[in-house]
């Protein structure tokens, strides 16, 4: 719920056995611009060291791979997360 409803970007596929993926909403870029966004915004959450968020391939397109399996993991935290990597993915 919480990446649907961030208006910084899309699901790009809904959650399948805790994986669920999400990509910027940056229409005015193209798709290689874009998928250097994600890449550029996955570097920067890992060297922040608050998450770990991977990217991956779908349809041709670079997203941000969530797996949400941590026990531990609140809801709170994923939220911190998706925030940082929205803003992280709107500066690039």
């Amino acid at each position: 719920r919480l990446l649907r409803a961030e208006p910084r970007g899309e699901v790009g596929t809904p959650a399948q056995l805790a994986v669920v993926t999400f990509a910027p909403r940056r229409p005015e870029l193209s798709v290689a611009e874009c998928n250097a966004v994600v890449e550029r915004a996955v570097e920067r959450l890992t060297a922040d060291g608050y998450a770990m968020v991977t990217s991956t391939q779908v349809w041709g397109r670079t997203v941000l791979r969530f797996c949400l399996i941590h026990p531990q993991a609140t809801i709170g935290e994923v939220g911190e997360t998706v925030e940082r990597l929205a803003r992280f993915c709107a500066e690039s």
